[in-house]
C-alpha cells in the first residue's frame, strides 16, 4: 500500500483539501453529494504508482473550507475552483473522474476548459444535454429525476433533518446511509449551497 499525502491548495479565498498519491500523469477524482473525496479510497490501489492519483474534497465537504456565501456554490465558482485545483496539481491537464454532482461539475469543466482535460470519466452522472431531453421526452426518466426537484423544495432541508438523513421519505429509492456521523460537521453546513445548486440547476425546471 502506497503512503497517502494530504495536500491544501488555495483557490481564491478557499482551502481545498485533497488526498494524493503516487507519480505522474494526474487523475483528479471528484466526488458526489453528501460525500467527500475519502469516498475514493477504494479506488487508490486499483491504479498504478506511475499515476498521481487526487481525490478532492470539493468546497463546503470534508475538510475543505466552504463559500462565505451561498451564491458561492453556483456552477460557474465551482468550476473555477476545479479548475484551481488542476492548475495546483498538474502540468495544466487531468484526467477528471467526476461521480453524481461531481460529475455534473466535470461536464462543466470539460466543456468550458477543454485544454484542462485530457480524458474525462464520468459515473452515474449523464450529460446535461442528454438528460435535459430524456426528462422531456420519457416519463420514466421524468419520474426516475423528480427526486432533484424534491430536493431543491423550500422545505427539503427540514424533512431531511427530520428524517435523520434518510431521505426515503423524499424518495424510495434513494437512502443517504452513513453520514450521520458527519451531518454535523460536514453535511448540514453545505446542504443549503447543495439545495440552491439544485434550484438554480437549468434541468430542476424541466421536472
Amino acid at each position: 500500500m502506497q503512503t497517502v499525502e494530504h495536500l491544501t491548495i488555495t483557490s481564491g479565498s478557499l482551502k481545498l483539501s485533497a488526498a494524493a498519491r503516487g507519480q505522474g500523469p494526474v487523475a483528479l477524482f471528484l466526488h458526489g453529494f453528501p460525500d467527500s473525496g475519502a469516498i475514493w479510497a477504494p479506488q487508490f490501489d486499483l491504479l498504478p504508482p506511475d499515476v498521481r492519483v487526487v481525490a478532492l474534497d470539493l468546497p463546503g465537504y470534508g475538510r475543505s473550507t466552504r463559500p462565505h456565501a451561498v451564491e458561492g456554490y453556483e456552477l460557474r465558482f465551482l468550476v473555477g475552483h476545479i479548475v484551481a485545483a488542476i492548475d495546483a496539481i498538474s502540468d495544466g491537464s487531468v484526467v477528471l473522474v467526476g461521480h453524481d454532482w461531481g460529475g455534473i461539475i466535470a461536464w462543466a469543466v470539460a466543456a468550458t476548459h477543454p485544454d484542462r482535460v485530457r480524458r474525462l470519466v464520468i459515473v452515474n452522472a449523464p450529460h446535461p444535454a442528454l438528460l435535459a431531453r430524456r426528462i422531456a421526452d420519457t416519463p420514466e426518466q421524468a419520474a426516475a429525476s423528480s427526486y432533484v426537484a424534491r430536493l431543491a423544495a423550500a422545505d427539503a432541508e427540514a424533512k431531511i433533518l427530520d428524517t435523520g438523513l434518510d431521505v426515503r421519505q423524499l424518495d424510495g429509492r434513494m437512502c443517504l446511509q452513513g453520514c450521520q456521523r458527519n451531518w454535523r460537521h460536514q453535511v448540514r453546513p453545505v446542504l443549503a449551497g447543495v439545495l440552491q445548486l439544485l434550484q438554480s440547476s437549468w434541468f430542476v425546471h424541466e421536472l
